[in-house]
């Protein structure tokens, strides 16, 4: 008999362990980001602007300059292999040539030496993929890894540290080449690479890219800088925040999406862009959970069609402490937008009728519960006064 009830106990535990927004480990649930920008306006604008400030995100440079066959075949028809020289000239090329008409060119690099950083369950699998991670100390001479070992190479953080170091120290070899104006940011520092002259004027706290891009941009605005910016990346986050801040401060933000320049302003409707934020931390992000089973494109959607949907999320991030009328709004968004059930019913009710209506029964794609989902909606708050502070 105790056998049986430790046994039941052990069964009652796992089925509560499945949650619609957490891994059973307790890690976060990604969801697709990028079906998001399928209902974005992405039209490329007509005319190209020239004598303006890009903002660049080094992450997808980096990919970009990931050498293809043509390349290391090239380099073997020279007589030798394809080396990290080629490699860091590639990253300076690409720079340079996707950002020909720029005056200033920001660099933006993740900060990746942070004891902590909210990508470390995403970086503990990546890693478990792999028994050992070597750090590695390229030189220059030195033959490219194959994509297998490069991609082992970019699991381990410290080897990226060094690979940001390489970049910087290559680039002040290029720059007298280029026309424009090259700033290398790495977090808390920032180099002007024509003078050498280390300064922070973009500089920042956050540890992503994606947040230094933004805060880059408001910091020029705030410079009395009325032309042109485009940001060139490709993280779904970049794009969500864009949307959002081209609403806001005045002046023309591009994004650069492969060979066009689309006009963040008009990606989505004012009245859409102005609660965007709110909705991706809700239906998860990298700071937040996703839900088990819906995506964020149909919630999305919904949100485009229906004004009310607009309104129960419109106060989010107003005041650091989650007030109890916005608690209640924004529950009742997550069981009628997310689940498809009554905004009027609470938590338990919620899920007590999906369950009855599935045909299949799984606890994961139950509505969460009333404590899990206070949790989950304090923390769009935290981070939307956070950005604003």
């Amino acid at each position: 008999r105790h056998t049986r009830l430790q046994e039941k106990s052990r069964g009652l535990g796992d089925v509560y362990k499945r949650q619609s927004l957490y891994n059973v480990d307790g890690s976060m649930r990604k969801t697709a980001k990028s079906k998001l920008l399928d209902l974005f306006n992405l039209d490329p604008v007509a005319d190209r602007p020239r004598d303006h400030i890009s903002l660049v995100d080094m992450g997808l440079i980096w990919r970009l300059a990931t050498p293809t066959p043509i390349d290391r075949e090239a380099r073997k028809r020279d007589g030798v292999e394809y080396s990290w020289n080629d490699y860091l000239d590639k990253i300076c090329a690409i720079i340079c040539s996707r950002h020909a008409d720029a005056n200033i060119i920001i660099l933006v690099n993740d900060k990746y030496d942070l004891p902590f950083s909210i990508k470390d369950d995403e970086h503990e699998r990546r890693a478990a993929k792999f028994p050992h991670l070597p750090n590695v100390f390229p030189k220059l001479a030195d033959t490219f890894p194959v994509a297998a070992e490069f991609n082992k190479f970019m699991v381990n953080s410290s080897n990226k540290v060094r690979l940001q170091e390489l970049v910087k120290e290559q680039l002040k070899k290029h720059v007298g080449q280029m026309q424009s104006t090259i700033i290398y940011c790495e977090g808390d520092t920032s180099t002007n690479l024509n003078t050498g002259e280390i300064s922070r004027d973009y500089a920042f706290k956050h540890a992503e890219a994606d947040t230094m891009l933004l805060s880059a941009y408001a910091k020029i605005r705030a410079g009395d800088y009325a032309g042109t910016v485009v940001l060139n990346s490709e993280d779904t986050d970049v794009y969500v925040q864009a949307v959002y801040v081209a609403h806001q401060l005045d002046g023309t933000l591009l994004m650069k999406r492969k060979r066009n320049l689309i006009d963040c302003k008009s990606m989505l409707p004012e009245e859409v862009a102005s609660i965007i934020i709110p909705l991706h931390l809700i239906t998860g992000c990298d700071h937040t959970s996703g839900f088990y089973g819906h995506g964020k494109k149909s919630v999305l959607q919904k949100v485009i069609d229906k004004p009310e949907a607009r309104e129960l999320i419109a106060h989010v991030g107003q005041t650091l402490e989650l007030e109890e009328d916005v608690s209640e709004d924004m529950t009742a968004f997550v069981l009628s937008y997310v689940y498809a059930e009554k905004e009027d019913i609470t938590c338990g009710q919620a899920r007590a009728s999906k369950w009855h209506k599935q045909k299949k029964k799984s606890t994961m794609r139950l509505p969460p519960d009333k404590d899990l989902s206070l949790i989950h909606i304090s923390e769009p708050t935290r981070l939307l006064v956070q950005s604003r502070m």
